[in-house]
């Protein structure tokens, strides 16, 4: 994600919150919002997330049956019942 395109997310989240009436979803906002503070991640974790949120929009990704199809055989014993 570009940091425009952050910027502008930002500020279209900040207008809609603004426009809010409902205490409900204020008070759901300020429940995520005191989780995520809590949930410190490291800084590899963060960077990690960063180049996934990138690769997104930059790469050809691959469908999800074909990940599973790859994971079943790389890890078999997760699949056994």
């Amino acid at each position: 994600m570009s940091t425009h395109k952050l910027h502008n997310d930002k500020l279209d989240l900040i207008h809609w919150i603004n426009e809010l009436d409902d205490y409900t979803v204020i008070a759901r906002l300020k429940s995520m919002m005191n989780t995520i503070q809590k949930e410190d991640l490291s800084f590899a974790q963060k960077k990690a997330i960063d180049e996934a949120l990138v690769s997104i929009d930059t790469e050809v990704l691959e469908s999800h049956d074909t990940v599973m199809e790859q994971t079943k055989l790389k890890f078999p014993h997760l699949f056994q019942k």
